[in-house]
């Protein structure tokens, strides 16, 4: 058995999710999903995956993990597993993946693996789009205003913009990792899709419309703040910027996926050069997007 712990918001639980069904394609394991350590990383995150997609997850129970993870829990040892530094042996099976290249043959020799890690490689999923694409299909929940706005995009030209703010600005340690994209970075990303397509209308998406009304709309001509999903309905954000032709995402999984999820073949995707503010090794860009 494989289990791949799932944790963070919407956009991470599909990195995890998506790695987990390629490693159920690709070897002889059954994989099951550990849900219960979102909780313990943040008070605010829920898992979304089954609400914002027609999935049927399979998820581990107690008895899988402790069969997988190799020992009884005490009531100790479950409050440590399930806390937010994570045992360091959970970890010791990531090796098995460098980039695009699974070692299959190594994860097939376990009887059972426990994967916990972010995953975004962008190269890990370029073999599998449409498989990926056909998981991640949204439930039918859109609204009249949901609809009508998917007309409007379809009517024109138009570029699905992403501010990401939210505890990018209020939580110190997640500043600190991703720092926040200034409004230079929107114009030049704006205008560089306009460039090759002047009569593109942007569509303003963020967890801060107060600071796109203040800072945003009033310099970017032909554009409008996108603010009527919240709370367990944000979701549908995703689902709307996956219908605009062309993109300029934060550096933020939630607008990458929106990006990528989008099925039309000429898009613009327009990408902060560094995805963290410190220099580290990244994979998460697909090579056609542009970095600025």
């Amino acid at each position: 058995m494989i289990i791949v712990n799932l944790f963070g918001g919407l956009g991470n639980q599909m990195f995890q999710y998506a790695f987990g069904e390629i490693l159920s394609l690709n070897t002889c394991h059954e994989v099951k999903y550990n849900i219960d350590r979102i909780k313990f990383y943040s008070e605010s995150r829920k898992f979304e995956l089954d609400h914002a997609f027609d999935l049927d997850i399979n998820k581990a129970d107690r008895n899988d993990l402790v069969s997988v993870l190799g020992f009884l829990f005490s009531s100790t040892a479950a409050r440590r597993l399930l806390s937010k530094k994570p045992f360091s042996y959970v970890k010791k099976y990531n090796h098995l993946i460098d980039g695009d290249t699974f070692d299959y043959k190594s994860i097939n020799s376990y009887p059972d693996l426990y994967f916990d890690g972010y995953w975004q490689s962008a190269m890990i999923y370029s073999k599998y789009e449409e498989y990926i694409r056909s998981i991640f299909d949204f439930t039918d929940g859109l609204t009249n205003i949901d609809k009508d706005l998917i007309s409007r995009i379809k009517a024109t030209p138009s570029i699905a913009v992403h501010v990401r703010r939210g505890d990018y600005v209020s939580n110190r340690s997640a500043n600190t990792l991703h720092g926040v994209l200034g409004i230079d970075y929107y114009i030049n990303a704006i205008n560089l899709i306009r460039d090759d397509i002047a009569e593109a209308r942007v569509y303003f998406f963020s967890d801060d419309h107060n600071w796109v009304r203040k800072k945003l709309l009033p310099i970017i001509p032909n554009s409008e703040c996108v603010s009527h999903n919240n709370g367990l309905n944000s979701y549908k954000d995703m689902q709307l910027m996956s219908k605009c032709e062309n993109h300029v995402i934060a550096n933020s999984t939630f607008s990458w996926w929106g990006a990528w999820l989008c099925r039309n073949s000429s898009k613009i995707i327009v990408a902060p050069m560094n995805w963290f503010s410190s220099k580290r090794k990244e994979e998460i860009f697909p090579d056609s997007w542009i970095r600025i």
